[in-house]
C-alpha cells in the first residue's frame, strides 16, 4: 500500500526497511499515535519523496488512517486511505 502513493520508478530502495519513527511534534502535528513512520523513497542514494503516515482526526464517523506521498520539492504525490469507519446510510439514495 506505500508503494501506491508514488510514481512507478520513483525509487529503487526497500521503502519499509527504510523507513524512521516520527518525532513527537510530528506526531502531534499529524494527530497520530507513537511509533508512526515516515518511509524515505531513494534512488541512486539520494531521497526522492517520502511517505507518511497521518490521521484525519474529523471523518464523519471517526478518525480516518491516511498515506501521504510527498516529493523534495513538497509536491504531493498520492494518498492512500487506510482505513476508516463507515457509516451504512451515508451516501444512500431514497
Amino acid at each position: 500500500m506505500i508503494a501506491q502513493v508514488l510514481p512507478a520508478g520513483s525509487y529503487d530502495n526497500e521503502l519499509l526497511l527504510d523507513a524512521l519513527p516520527q518525532t513527537a511534534a510530528a506526531q502531534q502535528q499529524l494527530n497520530n499515535p507513537a511509533g508512526a513512520q515516515i518511509y524515505r523513497a531513494m534512488k541512486n542514494g539520494q531521497t526522492t519523496a517520502v511517505v507518511v503516515e497521518t490521521i484525519a482526526p474529523d471523518g464523519y464517523s471517526g478518525k480516518i488512517k491516511l498515506l501521504v506521498g510527498v516529493s523534495r520539492a513538497g509536491q504531493v504525490l498520492g494518498v492512500r486511505v487506510g482505513g476508516a469507519q463507515r457509516n451504512a446510510g451515508l451516501g444512500r439514495l431514497y
